[in-house]
C-alpha cells in the first residue's frame, strides 16, 4: 500500500499493527515493477487507491 502511495499511518491502521510492528515486519520489502503495478491495480479495484485516470 505504501508503494502505491498510501501514507504510512493509514497502512498501519488497515493492517491492525502498531507503528513499531509495521516497521519491523515490512521495512525493506522490495517489489519489481510488475509487482508494483499489480499491487496498485488491486488497491484501485478495492477503492483504497484512486486511479491515475480519475
Amino acid at each position: 500500500m505504501i508503494a502505491a502511495g498510501r501514507i504510512e499511518s493509514a497502512v498501519c491502521l488497515r493492517q491492525g499493527h502498531d507503528d513499531l510492528t509495521s516497521v519491523r515486519r515490512y521495512q525493506g520489502l522490495v517489489f519489481s515493477d510488475d509487482e508494483l503495478r499489480d499491487i496498485k491495480k488491486k488497491l484501485t479495484a478495492w477503492g483504497i487507491v484512486k486511479s491515475a485516470h480519475s
